[in-house]
């Protein structure tokens, strides 16, 4: 299959010849399938790979996405419903969450900001409305590439795509202290004993090599307001919109 991307392009994994045709096809599933998976009283997130399609292997986007699902879970309410789609870029998990979602909104924001793992994934509450940086009053997320806004960046193609897939495989290294290929680790990463604990009480995940998590960025004390499950209505549940592309981040 002839490869959609410029000679030369570094990366590792495979995308689809008709990649837009197939995001939107697969935006369209996944908006029906949060609407079927989604209860009345609770909070619909979907976690997915926040760099381009074909940064990483299956296998590495696999490992990428069970180690932010690992931080998410304990930084959420009980989760009744979890299911995931191998979409293009990778995993795509919905996660019904019991309660509201300025509670489970936290909570994705604590694990984007945590470490690298949360740094190259996106977890975005979609139903029963999405719920972005910018209600919470805080800024756009930050591209991976630079300081500027993230979807500035996407909006106005403002950095090529193979220097989108190394700043993600760079980052990716640097989360598992993966080796180049020789034998050289990338700067600043080193093996912790287990899985960065954010929650205090929970117990640590299984032991792997991960970078060190960062100190926290902290949530206004005015956005912990009272959570409830009426912090939104019921009733029918719109579609997430479709001006955000599911697969990079524009919250």
């Amino acid at each position: 299959m002839p490869s959609p991307t410029p000679a030369g392009d570094p990366r590792p994994g495979t995308v689809p010849a008709d990649l837009a045709g197939t995001v939107l096809a697969w935006r369209d599933r996944l908006d029906a399938e949060a609407r079927a998976a989604h209860r009345p009283g609770h909070t619909t997130v979907a976690v997915s790979q926040r760099a381009p399609a074909g940064s990483f292997t299956p296998a590495e986007a696999e490992r990428l996405h069970r180690a932010a699902l690992d931080r998410l879970r304990p930084l959420l309410p009980p989760v009744p419903v979890q299911r995931t789609y191998p979409a293009p870029a990778g995993p795509v998990t919905l996660l019904v969450v019991a309660g509201g979602s300025h509670r489970a909104k936290i909570g994705c924001l604590r694990m984007e900001q945590h470490d690298t793992v949360g740094e190259l994934t996106d977890a975005d509450v979609v139903l029963p409305r999405t719920l972005g940086r910018a209600d919470l009053g805080l800024p756009p997320r930050a591209c991976l590439v630079c300081d500027e806004p993230a979807k500035r960046c996407i909006v106005l193609g403002r950095h090529p795509r193979a220097l989108l897939l190394r700043t993600a495989r760079s980052r990716y290294r640097r989360a598992f202290a993966v080796t180049d290929g020789w034998g050289r680790r990338p700067e600043g990463a080193h093996d912790a004993p287990s899985v960065p604990n954010p929650v205090p009480g929970t117990p640590p995940g299984p032991a792997q090599a991960f970078d060190a998590p960062r100190a926290p960025t902290s949530v206004p004390e005015a956005l912990r307001g009272p959570d409830s499950v009426t912090d939104a209505p019921c009733g029918p549940h719109p579609a997430p919109s479709r001006t955000c592309d599911p697969y990079r981040s524009c919250t």
